[in-house]
């Protein structure tokens, strides 16, 4: 829950930490398995997963039952 930030209209996800290849990797897989559609943002050379407007009803669906509610400002 801690990493990812709103960045209207949708959320950046804090993969900083991993290689382009497993940002990548993860893309398709969020795409694949929750159709939930994302694009790379390149931040200092690192890379950070942007989820789109149009796939924010999709996650809010999909982790909202896990959300702690001091957590919930990060949908919007």
């Amino acid at each position: 829950m801690n990493v990812g930030t709103l960045k209207n209209p949708g959320v950046i996800l804090a993969t900083s930490c991993f290689t382009k290849k497993e940002v990548e990797l993860l893309k398709l897989t969020l795409e694949t398995k929750f159709n939930l559609k994302s694009t790379l943002h390149k931040n200092k050379n690192k890379y950070q997963l942007y989820i789109k407007q149009e796939s924010m009803d999709v996650l809010k669906e999909l982790i909202l039952p896990y959300m702690v509610t001091s957590m919930l400002y990060k949908l919007g």
